[in-house]
C-alpha cells in the first residue's frame, strides 16, 4: 500500500489519518481457506478411498501381502502360501454363508 502523505500544516488531521488507515491496512492478515460444498469434499474423499481400495485389491492380485492395520503392502516369499491362504478364507466363508442359509431356512420352517 502506498500511503501520499503532505508535510503542510493544513493537512496535519488528513495525514495523521492517512497514516492511521495505513498502519490499520498493514495489519490485515489473510487466511486463505478453500471455498468447498462439503458434499464435494465428501465425494473426494470417496474417490481417494476408492483409488486405495483399487490398488490393495491389485497388490492381492499379484500375490503382495496387505496389512490391514497400517495399511502396507509388501512382497510375500511364498506365493504358494498365499494362494493356499486365500483358498481357505474362501471355504470359510462359504462354509459361514452355507450355515447361515440352514439357520435362515431352519427359521422360516419354525415360523411357519
Amino acid at each position: 500500500m502506498i500511503a501520499n502523505i503532505s508535510p503542510a500544516d493544513y493537512n496535519f488531521e488528513e495525514t495523521m489519518s492517512t497514516l492511521r488507515y495505513a498502519n490499520r491496512a498493514k495489519n490485515i492478515k489473510n487466511q486463505p481457506k478453500i471455498n468447498e460444498d462439503p458434499k464435494d469434499g465428501l465425494l473426494r474423499e470417496y474417490l481417494e478411498e476408492i483409488k486405495r481400495l483399487k490398488e490393495m485389491l491389485e497388490n492381492l492380485k499379484e500375490g503382495k501381502e496387505i496389512n490391514l492395520h497400517t495399511l502396507s503392502v509388501k512382497e510375500t516369499p511364498d506365493s504358494k502360501h498365499n494362494e493356499s491362504v486365500r483358498k481357505a478364507n474362501a471355504s470359510n466363508v462359504s462354509r459361514n454363508s452355507s450355515a447361515r442359509l440352514q439357520d435362515d431356512d431352519e427359521l422360516m420352517l419354525s415360523n411357519s
